[in-house]
């Protein structure tokens, strides 16, 4: 679901756009077209992921009305957090296969209905944004994550996340994960996802592989390669 990254290149422009926090040469902000869900997303971000100019986990955050973004690799102190798990107004769920996940593919719309639409609760969905590695280290060390309910899907294709190194050719990147949630739980959410209104929330993710794919041709056409020279460390 959350690839790993590997050579990753950068536009040489310095300057970042203070929204997406990527090189002003590939900000995504006018391509973000946010929606409402009617679910919560909050986005776990591990900090290297952070760092990184490509991954989704703040266009997750952008493209989504309501949702919360977090920085840290345990989350079992932070109160904020607690507090969607404690509310009796919240249903908490965590996206992240496994055996005890209940995988949202397998059920029929009129199951998914049946399990997650509540007119007295509000569906909280937490994202974990980093590598299988990370992911882990997050889970063992925030309990109040590993005791909530878990969800899962089955992609039904091949993540589009071309620009990094994946361990499978199925797993999603964050914003990818999130609109398959959405696909499938939207319509127990009165989403009207035959619309396609949350298709849109792709549309900063297309265009940010397409600008690193046109950067990476640039660097073949002058003959510099696919990735950058490193430059040995003057001692």
């Amino acid at each position: 679901m959350f690839p790993v990254i590997e050579n990753e290149c950068e536009p040489t422009e310095p300057l970042r756009c203070f929204t997406c926090l990527s090189p002003k040469a590939w900000c995504y902000c006018h391509h973000i077209d946010s929606f409402d869900p009617n679910m919560v997303f909050v986005v776990l971000q591990h900090p290297l992921e952070r760092r990184r100019r490509i991954a989704t986990g703040r266009m997750t955050y952008l493209s989504l009305e309501n949702a919360n973004i977090f920085h840290g690799v345990e989350f079992d102190s932070n109160h904020e957090i607690q507090k969607w798990i404690d509310h009796d107004d919240y249903a908490c769920f965590l996206l992240y296969p496994g055996a005890h996940s209940t995988n949202l593919s397998l059920l029929s719309e009129e199951q998914r209905k049946e399990t997650f639409q509540t007119s007295q609760q509000k569906i909280v969905i937490f994202l974990i944004d980093g590598t299988w590695a990370t992911s882990k280290k997050t889970l063992r060390l925030s309990p109040n994550l590993a005791k909530i309910p878990r969800i899962t899907f089955d992609p039904p294709h091949p993540s589009r996340f071309l620009i990094r190194t994946q361990p499978k050719s199925n797993f999603y990147s964050t914003i990818e994960a999130a609109h398959q949630c959405i696909e499938l739980l939207g319509p127990s959410q009165h989403v009207n996802v035959s619309s396609g209104v949350h298709h849109k929330m792709l549309q900063p993710f297309h265009y940010m592989i397409q600008q690193h794919r046109n950067f990476l041709a640039n660097r073949e056409k002058r003959g510099l390669g696919r990735t950058p020279r490193k430059l040995k460390r003057m001692r």
